[in-house]
């Protein structure tokens, strides 16, 4: 099983921030992914992330959330490929991070892609219907996004109480609405 690991690269020039990788180990190989993710060396201490100065307070909430969302695709990608490949590599993980395959496509981003293609070929109405369901079913995820191979029958149920509950809808409606949205998945 590969494993994943936080890393700090700091910066050369003192005084500039560092960046941050995630070190992939599988078969003792060993690769980096950048994450973007840009931190003060004292901001940093032994793999966690502390807010040293209030006017970062915020910078590093939401960095910490996005480092938890990219942390989360490359178990996932991970996952994955242990479940496609009898062996797989380092970079094997790397490449399906950085591949825009639909297989490790987020749900919201997917659903987002769908719409706008609709809208270009001209299925306005079709567009507003999925534009509608994608925002009642982020407003149930609470913004949490999630991964296609992630969405299984105990999170539609859930999706099915929350409509019932929420807008009034009858179950008739909500399967109108799913037929729709899996018809293009």
């Amino acid at each position: 099983m590969a494993t994943i690991k936080l890393k700090f690269r700091p910066s050369s020039i003192p005084g500039k921030e560092g960046v941050l990788v995630y070190q992939v180990t599988q078969a003792r190989v060993i690769k980096q992914i950048k994450t973007g993710c840009k931190l003060f060396e004292a901001e940093w201490n032994s793999g966690d992330i502390h807010i040293v100065t209030p006017s970062r307070e915020e910078y590093i909430k939401d960095l910490k959330i996005e480092l938890a969302e990219k942390e989360k695709r490359i178990r996932y990608i991970i996952k994955v490929l242990e479940q496609t490949l009898q062996t797989y590599t380092a970079e094997d993980i790397i490449k399906a991070y950085m591949s825009p395959e639909r297989q490790y496509d987020t749900l919201f981003t997917f659903t987002k892609n769908v719409i706008a293609s609709l809208n270009t070929i001209g299925k306005t109405r079709t567009a507003e219907t999925y534009n509608n369901t994608l925002n009642s079913f982020m407003r149930f995820r609470n913004g949490r996004d999630l991964f296609i191979g992630e969405l299984d029958s105990e999170i539609v149920e859930a999706y099915e109480t929350y409509i019932i509950k929420t807008l009034g809808l009858k179950k008739k409606h909500i399967f109108i609405l799913y037929g729709h949205f899996t018809s293009h998945l």
